[in-house]
């Protein structure tokens, strides 16, 4: 196998398994780290000027990438890079039309769109695979909705919340199987391990999710309740191509260190507080069935989502793979290799701390100048995010202890003041609330280099750095860290 890294670095994960179904002989399943794929798009019966791009987030890759920026006033034809790791599946939308498209590395994919009657058509060697998405896109958003719909439905005991959920699965393996369109078999099998996965991680998730909504751990499935964990098949080949399977192994890495107790989250916190754990979601997963391409894209992705993020745990993780596979191996490299590239990005203690002006409700700016001489906690949330919301009693403690030499800005990321205007009330935020119109969410999601949320950075008084993802209001280890700078 190759192990170089000039354009692209290939890993191929599909090794030989005695015991499990083959990719066919003419699937595209493998991973091209920092490959290219191509969308030619055809754009006619413009009647009026427009501007489109989209936004996308490259499986196995830690940062949203987005396209050039088009302004389209006549029939045009456009070709679109996307940075791509293996085949995965897109969508963007062009006035009130959503596009979904499957996308593989070093092809291109060929969409003509006619905005006149609304009319999509497709051409290249997945043709028929994106004719089926397209297909589907209604439907599929009602089968999201009704996920959606059960997942926030506290009414219902865990038992109702599976039979649900396994019904509403139900119905969007239907689709597939019964489409009249000649699909391949590698799609097919890729769509059912993705449903198997997405619908096994609501089900693990779900308890979590309701401790986390009343603050409390009142939620606690039965052994009964996690039998269906003893189906999942971890061993297929398919796994890795899923978005859904990192997801799910993200969550059952903490089922198998904890038991029961995953869903306290005060225990699982050690998994992101205390360094010395970051390689136990490893072990955990290497004393399963997980079959070696599956446990390294999955090693992968972990150590993925810490670069650039947290250091320390992200070289513990990389030294980990480093020891079982070697620095010349094709993960390793990779891996160092988009940590030096983002490396530009990353701040540090001491860097500046990136400007901004934001307005409030009131339509009045706020900058990072105006609070030179405080010391600053900015607490960038969205709407709707759970966590977020958690921190919030843990905020107004800090504040009344600190008052007048500490100041906590909450930046709420939409660009919708409506929006904003709702989660202010819901969240009963305190002190300097701001959001983030027209460009500055992604310049500040940039620059600050906001994966997850919430998200903190602790400023000091002149305005530089102490720690970018700093810790959380709720954890004991950031009062010190603000009281060593006071």
């Amino acid at each position: 196998m190759k192990s170089t890294f000039v354009n692209s670095i290939v890993l191929s994960l599909i090794i030989s398994l005695l015991s499990c179904d083959q990719p066919d002989i003419e699937s595209p399943l493998e991973i091209n780290f920092n490959s290219r794929a191509y969308v030619s798009l055809e754009i006619f019966n413009i009647s009026s000027a427009r501007n489109f791009k989209f936004s996308y987030l490259p499986r196995l890759y830690p940062r949203r990438r987005e396209t050039p920026e088009y302004n389209i006033n006549s029939d045009t034809t456009l070709i679109v890079e996307l940075i791509t790791n293996m085949p995965q599946e897109f969508d963007f939308n062009l006035i009130d039309l959503q596009i979904p498209f499957f996308s593989v590395p070093n092809d291109t994919v060929h969409i003509s769109i006619d905005l006149k009657n609304g009319d999509i058509n497709y051409s290249g060697i997945n043709q028929n695979i994106n004719r089926y998405l397209l297909s589907k896109t209604k439907i599929q958003r009602k089968i999201d909705a009704r996920r959606s719909e059960i997942y926030n439905d506290e009414s219902l005991s865990y038992s109702e919340f599976c039979s649900n959920l396994d019904s509403v699965s139900k119905v969007e393996r239907k689709i597939i199987d019964t489409t009249t369109l000649d699909l391949p078999k590698w799609f097919r099998l890729l769509t059912d391990k993705n449903i198997d996965f997405k619908t096994a991680y609501s089900k693990l998730s779900l308890p979590n999710y309701r401790n986390f909504l009343k603050l409390e751990n009142s939620n606690m499935p039965s052994k009964a309740d996690l039998e269906f964990l003893s189906s999942i098949d971890l061993t297929s080949p398919y796994n890795q191509y899923v978005s859904s399977f990192y997801s799910f192994m993200n969550f059952y890495s903490f089922y198998l260190i904890y038991g029961d107790n995953y869903v306290i989250s005060d225990s699982v916190q050690l998994l992101f507080n205390d360094l010395s754990q970051s390689t136990r979601m490893f072990e955990a997963a290497l004393k399963t069935d997980l079959t070696e391409d599956n446990f390294l894209a999955f090693a992968t992705a972990q150590t993925i989502s810490d670069i650039g993020l947290v250091r320390d745990r992200r070289k513990g993780r990389l030294e980990y793979l480093d020891s079982m596979y070697g620095p010349e191996s094709s993960v390793v490299k990779y891996l160092v290799a988009v940590d030096s590239e983002l490396a530009q990005y990353n701040l540090k203690s001491g860097d500046t701390a990136p400007s901004f002006y934001l307005e409030d409700l009131n339509k009045n700016l706020h900058s990072l100048q105006d609070h030179r001489g405080r010391i600053v906690l900015l607490n960038f949330y969205t709407p709707g995010c759970v966590a977020c919301k958690k921190e919030v009693p843990y905020e107004r403690e800090l504040q009344a202890k600190y008052e007048d030499n500490f100041q906590i800005i909450n930046v709420c990321m939409t660009d919708s003041k409506e929006s904003f205007q709702k989660t202010y009330s819901k969240f009963q935020l305190e002190g300097i609330n701001v959001f983030t119109p027209g460009s500055w969410m992604k310049k500040l999601r940039d620059k600050y280099m906001i994966n997850g949320y919430p998200h903190y950075v602790l400023v000091d008084r002149d305005g530089n750095i102490v720690k970018n993802h700093a810790f959380k209001p709720s954890s004991k280890k950031l009062e010190p860290l603000i009281e060593s700078i006071l």
